[in-house]
């Protein structure tokens, strides 16, 4: 496992747009207050491929974020179900994303 790290203080602006960012991936954990983001990518991505000019793993190296990947199963909830109908809201399943790459990006 390879990580690439830079010392810098993240502005908010900053901060905002990393959160949006992998808002984008299924799966992803935005975690501000232990200050890491969780994104996992599709499974046919490589740790070069991301971190070449112009990619997500290379802006958020470049904005002052550590970054590391490591290859591993991702277990997320669903969203839940509103039947209209009943008027109930169902609980969201777990689901799992088998053998993906997966970016942890701390500051």
């Amino acid at each position: 496992m390879k990580r690439y790290i830079r010392c810098a203080e993240i502005p908010q602006s900053i901060l905002q747009q990393a959160v949006e960012f992998a808002e984008g991936f299924k799966g992803s954990v935005v975690d501000l207050e232990n200050h890491i983001i969780v994104i996992p990518f599709y499974a046919s991505s490589t740790e070069s491929e991301l971190m070449s000019e112009g990619m997500l793993g290379r802006w958020f190296a470049d904005n002052g974020f550590d970054v590391s990947f490591e290859k591993r199963d991702v277990e997320y909830t669903t969203k839940g179900d509103f039947n209209v109908r009943s008027m109930i809201r169902y609980r969201g399943r777990t689901a799992y994303l088998r053998n993906r790459l997966v970016m942890t990006a701390t500051w």
